[in-house]
């Protein structure tokens, strides 16, 4: 819960709307008047007057040099993304092109042989027995299977 008081905000230390129980969505909310707990200490005003001493790991940067920053990132994210998607497509692209070489020389092997058995003469079909060859082998054939 974050109440605004002027121009300075509490966020730990006020009491969150949500434990009152007759809040609801759509009452408006209630107006927090004590603190939940004791508030932070404030020091003395010579205190707050001098600047604040960073720690030994820490580094002050500008808020507007750290938004540079952030958006700089944000940059490099999207572009590593799209690297990705591209590498992706890339791929996809070297797979359908090798399967369409590869297409592409069965097709010319099968053209190949069509061409290698239209230019071999036909062999002569053989005649067709008569009826009465054809009786004779029927029989004999018969008369195989049964022995």
């Amino acid at each position: 819960m974050v109440e605004r008081r002027g121009s300075t905000e509490c966020l730990s230390y006020c009491v969150p709307v949500s434990e009152d129980p007759a809040f609801t969505w759509d009452s408006p909310a209630p107006r927090v008047t004590r603190p939940a707990g004791p508030r932070p200490e404030r020091g003395s005003r010579e205190e707050r007057r001098q600047p604040l001493k960073p720690e030994t790991d820490a580094v002050l940067v500008p808020v507007d040099e750290w938004a540079r920053i952030l958006r700089q990132l944000g940059n490099l994210h999207d572009s590593g993304q799209q690297m990705a998607e591209a590498r992706e497509r890339a791929a996809r692209a070297e797979t359908e092109s090798e399967f369409l070489k590869e297409r592409l020389r069965d097709l010319r092997d099968q053209l190949t042989e069509a061409k290698e058995k239209a230019d071999r003469p036909e062999p002569e079909p053989e005649p067709m027995p008569g009826f009465g060859e054809w009786i004779t082998r029927r029989w004999l054939e018969k008369r195989r299977l049964k022995r």
